[in-house]
């Protein structure tokens, strides 16, 4: 049977995640990595040098950037599943921009930033949408454009798969970490006649994580939500109820959003941030912990300025 399918953090567990010893963001300046092969747009990061050397701690994005002799290369990894959710709810857009003469300030818009007015009638329907393979390929199938300005060529709402220029692309790897590539050609960010002074500019990398809008409900305790709450669990893949009862029932979130659906259990090593332990059922016996989504409802920013390593 065909089922609409729904995000609404739906898989939150609480888990320790470690991090390796990046740069947090400050308003220093980093070198672009210089690369002599280009790198295949796949919404994977297997070309990249990992770990990532870069993180900033409020869009919780670890990132790299590199360029050849052509092109601008961007990619983000983000496994908090929180965020995750946030992004696919939300949106997100990239920003490169310069000042001075000749400034610029261009902006990639993927996933699009939600309206409040969803037209459901264009979702696309898929089978088995309750599991986390169902969810990522739904979200996939459903988010096919990206909305492009103030480039100097390539502008305008364009279908991913058909973009010649600016190319993206978004998926997830064996670990559930989502990934995010970008490759912006030089002839995007300057004129040609100007290439050899703009692009020895000072760049600045801005990205925005849109907000999710705020559920209007009564008692709506967004805080609640992080740990030892029995009645505002995600259980089984459905958001169950906020201020019910321990063993799930109640006014359930899943009747007011046409939720998750019931999954039989927590899948094994699901959205990044699981833990495998986390495989059966909750029976109520005791409270597990759950993540605080209240960033969800608030934009988060970051800005990263950087130069291109250019060939002599």
């Amino acid at each position: 049977m065909f089922k609409r399918y729904s995000f609404f953090t739906c898989l939150v567990v609480t888990a320790t995640l470690v991090f390796p010893c990046f740069n947090s963001f400050s308003q220093t300046t980093t070198q672009s990595k210089r690369i002599t092969k280009p790198v295949t747009i796949d919404g994977s990061a297997q070309e990249w040098i990992n770990p990532f050397g870069l993180y900033e701690s409020k869009t919780k994005l670890m990132f790299a950037i590199a360029n050849d002799d052509i092109t601008l290369y961007l990619c983000f990894q983000c496994p908090d599943p929180v965020n995750q959710d946030k992004i696919m709810q939300a949106g997100m857009q990239v920003s490169i921009s310069t000042k001075g003469k000749n400034k610029l300030n261009a902006a990639i818009q993927f996933p699009l930033k939600k309206t409040d007015k969803k037209n459901k009638e264009d979702e696309i329907l898929i089978e088995k949408p309750n599991t986390i393979a169902g969810l990522k390929a739904a979200f996939l199938l459903n988010n096919y454009t990206m909305l492009t300005n103030g480039f100097k060529k390539s502008n305008g709402l364009v279908l991913i798969k058909e973009s010649k220029n600016i190319l993206l692309a978004m998926n997830w790897d064996s670990i559930n970490t989502l990934v995010y590539e970008i490759a912006i050609p030089f002839s995007e960010l300057v004129d040609s006649n100007e290439a050899a002074t703009e692009l020895n500019k000072e760049f600045t990398l801005e990205v925005e994580i849109f907000a999710v809008s705020q559920p209007d409900m009564e008692n709506f305790n967004i805080k609640g939500l992080n740990s030892n709450n029995a009645a505002s669990v995600v259980n089984s893949g459905a958001m169950q109820n906020y201020g019910g009862t321990p063993n799930g029932t109640g006014n359930a979130m899943l009747d007011s959003y046409n939720g998750m659906g019931m999954m039989n259990g927590y899948p094994v090593n699901g959205m990044a941030g699981m833990t495998d332990q986390q495989t059966n059922a909750w029976d109520g016996s005791s409270p597990p912990q759950y993540r605080d989504i209240s960033g969800m409802f608030e934009k988060t920013q970051m800005k990263q300025k950087f130069l291109l390593t250019l060939s002599q």
